[in-house]
């Protein structure tokens, strides 16, 4: 690594540093203005070297944020996360970082300036002047912090100042699920309809839309009663694919009833009698769930899917739900039934038992509730088969 001093006028040198060049070929270096003697100047220039060769890094401030999210971060990026994930990031930093930031060469951008732009985002400067919430603005700081980041560990830059920045706190939302009573109708207002199957078996196993859509008939096992969450249904501008799942903890196998058993059989037999009438105009594919639109057995695209949910639930008698509030559901019918929360943790696919534990914690709080009930009561009742017993 090299380095050298340009004098630019009395007692006054810029002290360049070159370093490694970027992604797209382009020289890089870091210049820094340093006012002293030559002496003093050439004593810097050897204090920043030796920075440099021990791993901390100065960078070139003088970066741009587009520099930094073209030339380094999404080349990384891409390849670290899912295709549906990076479009979101995409998204994020077209629509808002960039816009917000890309006036502002790095080394001058501070933690007051992050500050009022998050401010200014929940006010009245999100998408189309409407303003954003604050997990909204959460997001946009984690996505802002992780691109900075990455750009000092790559030492194209020297700090991170989204370090020295309070994201917006967020209350957190109390989710929606259906008790026992509610989810039954709600599947019996299904009935008939290309969603009676799909609700039923989301709120009996918790799967997430994408895993029922990517879901196929070799993923079900009909004589040991279980089904394998393999893979999940992802859908992009690009299109829609078959993905693994995110995480090794939703691979999973989980059991299912009976009463779910017949009910995929069945869909089976309809779905066995379309398919020989299609022959070869049979798009076999063996997803479980194919487009009833197309009913060619191509895959239910997840944002129909949605679609087609949302317009069937809005028919029934139960408050207005998401899909996703399906498997909200089915973890708190798990937890209130009293069933071990390591067995929900590792039906609902989740890492650990802890998140489990947080995301459910208003379930767990009433149980707890209920659970010093019961004790109290096997204590009085103690107490007075003693008193009776003198």
């Amino acid at each position: 690594m090299r380095g050298s001093l340009i004098k630019r006028g009395d007692r006054t040198y810029a002290i360049v540093v070159d370093l490694p060049r970027r992604q797209n070929g382009k020289r890089n270096q870091s210049w820094t203005t340093f006012h002293g003697t030559r002496k003093q100047a050439e004593a810097e220039l050897a204090r920043t070297l030796l920075r440099l060769s021990s791993g901390i890094a100065t960078g070139d401030d003088r970066i741009t944020m587009a520099e930094v999210v073209e030339d380094h971060w999404k080349p990384w990026a891409r390849n670290r996360a899912s295709a549906k994930t990076f479009e979101r990031w995409e998204d994020m930093i077209r629509r808002f970082i960039l816009p917000a930031f890309s006036e502002t060469s790095l080394g001058k951008l501070t933690p007051a300036m992050i500050q009022r732009t998050y401010l200014r985002w929940q006010e009245s400067g999100g998408y189309k002047g409407s303003p954003l919430a604050g997990q909204t603005v959460l997001h946009h700081h984690r996505l802002l912090f992780h691109v900075l980041h990455y750009a000092v560990r790559l030492q194209v830059l020297s700090r991170n100042v989204a370090e020295l920045v309070e994201p917006p706190k967020v209350e957190r939302r109390e989710m929606t699920a259906l008790d026992e009573t509610q989810a039954v109708r709600l599947i019996r207002s299904m009935v008939g309809t290309p969603m009676e199957v799909p609700v039923l078996l989301a709120i009996a196993t918790g799967l997430r839309r994408g895993e029922v859509c990517g879901l196929k008939w070799t993923d079900i096992d009909f004589e040991a009663a279980i089904l394998a969450v393999r893979r999940s249904l992802e859908e992009t501008r690009a299109g829609i694919r078959f993905k693994d799942p995110k995480a090794l903890s939703s691979r999973r196998t989980i059991a299912l009833e009976p009463e779910l058993i017949e009910a995929l059989q069945s869909h089976k037999a309809r779905q066995a009698k379309l398919r020989r009438s299609l022959g070869s105009r049979w798009n076999d594919v063996g997803v479980v769930f194919p487009d009833p639109v197309k009913s060619d057995g191509s895959p239910w695209r997840p944002d129909r899917f949605f679609e087609s949910f949302r317009y069937y639930a809005r028919k029934s008698d139960v408050p207005r739900v998401r899909f996703h509030d399906l498997r909200h559901s089915h973890a708190t019918h798990l937890l209130r039934a009293g069933v071990h929360l390591k067995v929900a943790s590792a039906r609902l696919g989740h890492s650990t038992t802890k998140l489990t534990a947080d995301t459910y914690s208003h379930v767990l709080s009433g149980m707890d509730r209920d659970a010093s009930a019961m004790v109290g009561r096997r204590l009085r009742e103690a107490a007075e088969n003693l008193l009776a017993n003198r």
